[in-house]
């Protein structure tokens, strides 16, 4: 793997142009009448503002979705309205929530979060379960498979204190004989990570330092630098989820993660 494309930053200005350029073609001119002195209002009723606009709002979507995506194998996901998510985990309305896409480089792994809030299988009602889920990429041919990078997840204390944060941090090693990490056939590949992330005891004495505004901040880690211990000293439980479907019960398709 090309570890010179670590840490790569995107160009946004080279994106936002070539979004542009994709999306109008060089014969195509739009006349406006202060542009132009001898148009007349024929060719100005013609001129369809409505589909402008529209195409003006796709290409807003686009650049959006581009420049909020990581590319350097360090992702924070920001989880809003967090309250209903957990009340919708803890009914089992929604057992799980997807996070965006993010990549190790701009050619190189695709990947997502994926959390069950109220815990997966066996830890459930105990703990929160969080699992990386790699995905089918453009560069998969090119990469290094089976993914074997280390891992790590973090829940990030929003408190003012920042001397005193107290972050709930753990990590994982890739079981490389697991399917999760070899190239991806389908869409995505079965999550792997660790059931017992956080305590949910622990989670509500402490909620006033993780959610703030019904805010929510987990940030994933790839190192791919690290050297694999020749014993691991990892205290959680690790593996995949206990269910077999990718999609959860209301609406959570993850072909349309973006």
């Amino acid at each position: 793997y090309d570890h010179s494309n670590l840490g790569q930053t995107v160009n946004k200005s080279g994106i936002q142009q070539e979004i542009l350029l994709n999306i109008f073609s060089p014969s195509c001119t739009i006349f406006l009448p202060h542009y132009s002195s001898t148009i007349n209002d024929q060719h100005c009723n013609n001129i369809n503002f409505d589909i402008i606009a529209q195409e003006l709002k796709s290409i807003q979507q686009t650049l959006d979705s581009t420049l909020s995506t990581s590319y350097c194998g360090a992702y924070t996901w920001k989880i809003n309205n967090i309250r209903q998510k957990i009340v919708d985990a803890q009914t089992g309305r929604q057992k799980s929530i997807y996070s965006s896409v993010f990549y190790s480089s701009q050619s190189g792994y695709k990947m997502c979060l994926r959390l069950y809030l109220n815990g997966d299988g066996d830890v459930r009602d105990t703990h929160m379960s969080l699992f990386l889920v790699i995905m089918r990429g453009k560069y998969d041919a090119i990469l290094y498979w089976p993914f074997s990078y280390q891992v790590s997840f973090c829940l990030m204390d929003q408190s003012p204190l920042n001397n005193n944060r107290r972050h709930i941090t753990a990590l994982f090693e890739p079981d490389i004989r697991s399917d999760c990490f070899q190239q991806p056939v389908y869409s995505m590949n079965h999550g792997y990570g660790i059931k017992d992330f956080m305590s949910l005891m622990e989670f509500e004495q402490n909620k006033s330092l993780y959610v703030i505004d019904d805010i929510m901040f987990i940030e994933a880690k790839i190192n791919f630098f690290s050297e694999r211990p020749a014993m691991s000293s990892i205290s959680h439980t690790v593996g995949s989820p206990n269910d077999e479907e990718y999609v959860d019960t209301i609406g959570e398709d993850f072909t349309n993660i973006n």
